[in-house]
């Protein structure tokens, strides 16, 4: 058999050859080839079980090796299947023993997870966990979350939730139940039980009568839940008055429109809320058009003025999930026809004051109707005087008003005119000013002021003393009064006309709270002032009165012991406080504000605006800073002059009090005064945290108010 042997010969002779190449390698010198890992396998940790993104009991194990055994300094890098998982490393290397670890938490998907622990080159190992679903961790609104449901009906979607784990998986077999916590409802099927999907459902929901919302609340035993909402409407809403009229353009509608809301067995329903909207013609609602039905299922909205062009205008009511209903008017091009005064005349007052009312005429068609966007002008043509902001164009009403007429000497008159209508007349008698009889005294309390403090209270008593001049009505006060809650003094004596005790003592340090002001007694015939406060901190005082601004912070503060912000809201004199615009509604100060204005249209908001920044102690206690600038009472102290203008010592005449404005001192505001170059120092004052007590004449306490709780109605 020659192939055998010669196969056989063949195989001798590459075995030679083998052994004389490893004779010959041994025979080299040099290190030895280096070890190259050709496995990875798991050690430990496979085929664990966990809830969704919980770590696993156990960790990890690889062991890196070659032909030899275990390899150290090998890299190896992990990865899982679930994006959602956490790995405590993402790579690690070998140790010693050719063995790394990981923690591993797995993510939400539920069934089988993998680990792949991977070395370059080589075939990666890999790792199995089974995962389940986690505990109840949502619970999702599957039906509509909301819906609109007739009164007395059943919510044509009943609520369905889904429970699921913290990874939306579904969790079966949990008790769901469902609540209405304001017991209005009735609800059929309230515990429910999860299926395979998760999902519970409530078998029914009915609303009860009224209108409005119900809410019903699904929850597991583990406290998560899910709110759903069914809004009782009306079955009906319907127009009752208001629709296809005419009126002069610009102006008010005759008719308010009204709507009836109707339930489900054609009763009137109280509650409704319906919402009326401008929607043609460019008219305004004068107020926020929401309005809720009465008991007579009524609603009417608040005054529609047409727009200013004459022609066709719309209103929409709208009550969510009712169609919307439309009123429609006619705006007509009116013509004035007369003119007539409206209020304002035969008024007594002061030379160089200004009146304590606005004088305005009202512009009527030739059917007594009001004409809107007329221009007048008022001019003066007897006594002197002044007049500002006097070319006013007529409101929805057909009312015009003067912004100010301040009076000079002698007979005093006034005209109104209207394009070629004829002109109205008014007439105002003044006279000079009598002496003031208005006494302010000022009493010390704990350390004794410097000569130069007191000398700073002493002007600011005759500064107030030459602006007031009425006597007030003498008030006794007797040693059972209390007055722990204004310092402190037994009072046996009759005050005429105001007490002021001051005290400069520490309070905070300096820069912190400069002190507080305001009355603590006021007479109960006219709410002004008998008995007030003073308190400033020495620390204050010392830096005030180095910068030579002291003696403006206590004419300041008097004035709010007088009543200056202290009484405004007792006395109904505050429109909008704690709102965004609060303003001084007073008649007499809204004309020494327009006097004030550089320029008639320097202002367009709402006069005379009241500070709405800073917290208690500065909002709604003064005047506004951005407009006012630099006058006395706003709540900032501002560098150069602060002057105590006519428009602080007019709204003194609006509270009550006999006075001079034209003593005050002269003032204007506009753009130019808002470009100071030097930040003014807020006056850090505190609110006077104490019911004020109000005294007869008899000296008899016969209330207590809260000046912040809003105007007193007697």
């Amino acid at each position: 058999m020659p192939g055998v042997g010669l196969r056989r010969l063949t195989q001798l002779g590459w075995l030679a050859l083998g052994l004389t190449s490893f004779l010959a390698a041994c025979g080299e010198d040099g290190p030895p080839p280096p070890r190259v890992p050709s496995r990875i396998a798991l050690a430990s940790g496979d085929n664990q079980d966990a809830q969704v993104g919980v770590q696993l009991a156990q960790p990890l194990a690889f062991v890196v090796s070659d032909q030899q055994g275990p390899l150290s300094g090998i890299k190896v890098d992990f990865a899982l299947s679930d994006a959602t998982g956490f790995l405590s490393v993402t790579s690690a290397t070998s140790d010693a023993n050719g063995a790394v670890s990981v923690r591993w938490t797995v993510g939400g998907q539920l069934g089988n997870q993998t680990l792949t622990a991977t070395v370059t080159g080589i075939t990666p190992a890999t790792a199995r966990a089974t995962v389940r679903e986690g505990p109840p961790a949502l619970l999702t609104p599957v039906s509509e979350a909301s819906q609109f449901v007739v009164v007395g009906g059943t919510v044509p979607n009943p609520p369905v939730v889904k429970v699921t784990d913290a990874f939306g998986n579904p969790i079966a077999n949990q008790a769901v139940t469902f609540v209405d916590a304001t017991d209005r409802s009735i609800l059929t099927g309230a515990t429910a039980t999860s299926d395979a999907a998760g999902r519970a459902s409530l078998t029914s929901w009915k609303i009860g009568r009224a209108a409005g919302s119900y809410t019903v609340q699904a929850s597991t035993a583990s406290g998560i839940t899910a709110n759903f909402v069914a809004f009782g409407i009306p079955s009906l809403l319907q127009i009752t008055a208001g629709d296809n009229q005419s009126a002069n353009a610009g102006t008010l509608v005759t008719q308010l429109p009204t709507v009836r809301a109707f339930d489900d067995q054609n009763q009137p329903l109280p509650g409704v809320t319906v919402t009326y909207r401008v929607t043609g013609g460019g008219g305004r609602l004068l107020a926020g058009g929401a309005v809720q039905t009465g008991a007579t299922g009524l609603a009417t909205a608040p005054g529609w003025v047409l727009g200013t062009t004459a022609g066709a205008n719309e209103l929409t009511a709208e009550t969510p999930g009712i169609p919307n209903l439309v009123f429609r008017a006619t705006g007509i091009a009116a013509v004035p026809s007369a003119v007539a005064i409206l209020s304002g005349q035969g008024q007594t007052g002061f030379n160089g004051n200004f009146g304590s009312a606005r004088p305005s005429v009202r512009i009527t068609d030739a059917g007594g109707r009001p004409v809107a966007g007329t221009p007048v002008t008022f001019a003066l043509t007897a006594g002197g005087g002044s007049v500002s902001a006097a070319t006013p164009t007529t409101d929805f009403d057909g009312v015009a008003t003067l912004g100010a007429w301040r009076f000079g000497t002698g007979a005093q008159s006034l005209s109104a005119t209207a394009g070629a209508l004829p002109p109205v007349a008014f007439t105002a008698t003044v006279a000079t000013p009598p002496a003031s009889s208005y006494q302010i005294t000022v009493r010390y309390l704990g350390p004794e002021p410097s000569a130069s403090q007191k000398a700073a209270f002493d002007e600011a008593a005759a500064k107030w003393g030459s602006l007031i001049l009425g006597d007030l009505s003498d008030v006794p006060f007797v040693p059972g009064d209390d007055m722990s809650f204004c310092g402190g003094q037994t009072l046996d004596e009759t005050i005429d006309d105001l007490l002021i005790f001051a005290r400069i003592d520490r309070i905070d340090g300096p820069g912190n709270v400069l002190g507080q002001a305001g009355a603590c007694y006021i007479r109960d015939d006219d709410f002004l002032s008998v008995v007030g406060i003073m308190q400033f901190d020495v620390d204050d005082v010392t830096n005030l009165e180095s910068s030579g601004r002291f003696k403006d912070v206590v004419l300041h503060e008097m004035g709010h012991v007088i009543g200056l912000g202290s009484l405004w809201n007792l006395k109904g004199l505050i429109t909008g406080r704690a709102t965004g615009d609060p303003f001084f509604n007073g008649a007499s100060a809204r004309m020494a504000f327009a006097s004030a204005m550089a320029t008639p249209t320097a202002f367009t908001g709402n006069t005379v605006p009241v500070e709405n920044t800073g917290g208690g102690g500065t909002r709604d206690v003064h005047w506004r800073e951005s407009t006012i600038t630099n006058e006395l009472m706003t709540g900032f102290l501002n560098t150069g002059s602060n002057p105590l203008s006519a428009i602080t010592v007019a709204s003194f005449r609006d509270e009550g009090y006999l006075v001079n404005d034209a003593g005050a001192d002269q003032f204007s505001f506009g753009a130019a005064l808002l470009a100071v170059s030097t930040p003014p120092q807020r006056l850090h004052t505190r609110e006077w945290d104490a019911p004020i007590r109000t005294k007869d004449r008899a000296g008899r306490v016969v209330r207590s108010l809260d000046p912040r709780a809003g105007p007193f109605r007697r």
